[in-house]
Formats: C-alpha cells, sequence, structure tokens
C-alpha cells in the first residue's frame, strides 16, 4: 500500500489520522501540543506571544 502523505512534511496528520480513528478522545493533549509549539514559535522568531 503507497501512503499518500509523507508525515514528515505534514506533521497535522497525525492529528488527522488520530481523529479519523479515535474522535476527539485526545482532542485536549493535541490542543496543549498546538499552544506550547505557538509559544515556543513566538519565542524562536522573537514575535509576541499569541495570547
Amino acid at each position: 500500500m503507497t501512503k499518500l502523505i509523507n508525515k514528515d512534511e505534514f506533521p497535522h496528520s497525525d492529528f488527522a489520522e488520530q481523529n479519523t480513528l479515535m474522535g476527539a478522545q485526545h482532542y485536549p493533549r493535541w490542543m496543549s501540543t498546538e499552544i506550547k509549539l505557538c509559544r515556543r514559535l513566538a519565542r524562536l522568531i522573537n514575535a509576541p506571544s499569541p495570547e
């Protein structure tokens, strides 16, 4: 079976795959990760916090 999505290029594919298989069961964990990534990116590029 050929993979259509390269997970290295599209990290949100893990999120989509998990939602397809398990629904929103782990959504709070994904949101926590998203918030942490936004804060780290803001700090990396010396931007104001997204909050």
